[in-house]
C-alpha cells in the first residue's frame, strides 16, 4: 500500500498487532524518517492508546535527561517547571503512568536518541515487562538506526527487538 497517503504498508498493520500483543519492541525503518513515521501512523489509524514522542524536529540529539522530561510531559505528568528536580524522580512518575495506561508507545525519529537515553528506554521497558504491565514500544526511522541498535552499549535492547520491519523504498 502507499506509505505517502498515510496508509499501512502491506503487513505493517500485522506485526504493529503482533507487536503489541506480545507487548514488545519493534523497528520500522524506512528510507527516511519521515517514510516511517508516516507509514506507522497510518498503520495504527487511532485504534490504539498511543503516546507519541517525535523527536524528528529536535534540533540536538536526545540525551536521557531530555528523554524522560519530553515523555512525562507528553504523558501529561506537568510541564518541564512543575515535575520534580530528579530524574529519579521523573522516571519513577513515567513508569507508574505507563503501567496504569498500558499504551503503545511510538518513538518518531528514534535516531536522535543518544545511547543514554535508548539504554533508559529498554529500562523502562524492561521493568514494564516485569511486572507483567502491558508496554509496547515502536521506534520509527530511517537506515541509521540500525547502526545506532548495533552498538556494544546497546545488545541487550537491540536482542529484544521483536519485529523489525523494513519499509520498501
Amino acid at each position: 500500500m502507499n506509505t505517502i497517503a498515510g496508509l499501512p504498508v502491506d503487513g505493517l498493520d500485522v506485526e504493529l498487532a503482533d507487536t503489541i500483543s506480545s507487548s514488545a519492541l519493534m523497528s520500522v525503518i524506512g528510507a527516511d524518517g519521515m517514510a516511517a513515521e508516516v507509514a506507522v501512523d497510518g498503520a495504527f489509524g487511532g485504534r490504539e492508546p498511543l503516546v507519541r514522542l517525535r523527536l524528528g524536529a529536535v534540533s540536538a540529539s536526545v540525551s536521557r535527561a531530555d528523554f524522560v522530561r519530553l515523555l512525562a510531559t507528553e504523558l501529561g505528568l506537568g510541564q518541564r517547571e512543575l515535575q520534580p528536580r530528579r530524574l529519579a524522580d521523573v522516571e519513577d512518575q513515567v513508569e507508574e503512568e505507563l503501567a496504569r495506561r498500558e499504551p503503545v508507545l511510538v518513538i518518531h525519529g528514534a535516531d536522535r536518541m543518544l545511547t543514554e537515553s535508548l539504554e533508559c528506554l529498554y529500562s523502562i521497558w524492561s521493568r514494564a515487562t516485569s511486572r507483567r504491565t502491558r508496554l509496547s514500544v515502536v521506534l520509527t526511522a530511517g537506515p541509521r538506526l540500525n547502526r545506532i541498535l548495533a552498538r556494544p552499549a546497546l545488545a541487550s535492547l537491540n536482542s529484544c527487538i521483536f519485529i523489525r520491519h523494513r519499509l520498501p523504498a
